[in-house]
């Protein structure tokens, strides 16, 4: 069931990237899944959450509808899909530290063993769907494709491994709340290498209010985990 989760997840985080309009508003609607892992901790978990989560949470929402207010297009269909993959990371996420914390199985073991069982079915998938014979059309057998397939393979490894170690060590909600930090860093990448994104009043004023949501969300909960390793000491 984890394999599924997995599979179905990434393939429509890849398909919903195709659909909308750009990367940055891929990752706006990407970014409603902080508050659908609130919701679900406050009220399917019944977790009693800092002040500082619900206002983090406020700002990133708001910050997040403005930055793509002006982008916002009848894309129904790309939209549906990216919302399909919030609840399906939200899913796996909350399951896979249910899970860990059940069973004593780190979220790392759980990746890998996700990758051995997934990889046959993405490879016969990448074949079934034509993607292979459009990659081939378009690149072909060369030195620079097998670099940026190998690139593109160690930044998966780093990302699902940090991903899952700090949902493990801390929250799904937490991680997905210190994650809204990288806002800034893909909207420069956006403007400045893949030519998608282009900076508006509200863009700007809306990256600026979900990047302080997310500061205000890490900086308390540094603090917060200095004063208990502190208190820890002390003792």
């Amino acid at each position: 069931f984890f394999c599924l989760l997995f599979t179905l997840n990434y393939l429509s985080s890849f398909i919903g990237n195709q659909l909308v309009l750009n990367t940055a508003m891929f990752l706006i609607l990407r970014k409603f899944l902080t508050v659908m892992n609130y919701l679900f901790d406050l009220f399917i978990n019944k977790k009693n959450l800092p002040s500082y989560f619900t206002m983090s949470v406020i700002l990133i929402t708001v910050g997040t509808i403005l930055t793509g207010y002006d982008d916002l297009t009848a894309d129904a269909v790309g939209y549906i899909v990216v919302f399909v993959n919030n609840t399906l990371s939200l899913l796996y996420g909350q399951m896979s530290d249910k899970f860990s914390k059940k069973t004593g199985v780190s979220n790392i073991k759980l990746l890998i063993y996700n990758s051995y069982l997934v990889t046959p079915l993405l490879l016969i998938a990448i074949f079934i769907s034509g993607e292979a014979k459009r990659l081939m059309q378009f690149e072909g057998i060369c030195i620079s494709m097998g670099i940026t397939l190998l690139m593109s393979c160690l930044l998966c490894v780093v990302l699902n491994s940090s991903y899952l170690i700090s949902n493990e060590k801390n929250s799904s909600l937490f991680t997905q709340l210190l994650s809204n930090c990288k806002d800034v860093f893909i909207a420069g990448i956006s403007l400045g290498i893949l030519k998608d994104f282009k900076p508006t009043v509200n863009t700007i004023a809306g990256m600026l209010i979900s990047t302080m949501g997310a500061l205000v969300f890490s900086i308390k909960s540094i603090k917060e985990n200095f004063i208990s390793g502190g208190n820890k000491k002390t003792q």
